[in-house]
């Protein structure tokens, strides 16, 4: 769900985990100047974190065909009712004419109340 062509940054908190992280469809500017969208792979039900000392974070990396890598960091702090918090999606791939592309969201601030379900990037 995009809002004003905002992708939001969605998952429930319980004391000791981050379930249901959904930062799909994240918005990248790539290196021969097309613009597109970022999602990880899996359910966004599967993705939980755990919680420590208020803090809670998440590496991904993987692979595919035609020498492709991508790679995401997420990283979000609780503090009373208030989170906050990065994330960054990037993708390499080579197309069929050899050229090497990447696609780049930036590392993108969010913050929201706790009590809220939705929280929208800049």
């Amino acid at each position: 769900m995009a809002t004003n062509g905002k992708p939001p940054v969605e998952f429930n908190v319980t004391k000791k985990r981050i379930n249901q992280l959904d930062i799909d469809s994240q918005r990248v500017r790539c290196s021969n100047d097309d613009l597109g969208a970022i999602n990880l792979p899996g359910t966004v039900e599967k993705r939980s974190l755990s919680i420590h000392k208020g803090k809670f974070a998440m590496k991904v990396s993987a692979s595919g065909p035609y020498p492709a890598q991508a790679g995401t960091r997420v990283t979000g702090k609780l503090k009373d009712t208030k989170a906050s918090g990065t994330v960054r999606m990037v993708f390499r791939h080579t197309t069929g004419t050899g050229e090497k592309v990447v696609c780049d969201s930036g590392t993108r601030k969010w913050s929201a109340k706790l009590d809220e379900l939705v929280v929208h990037l800049p």
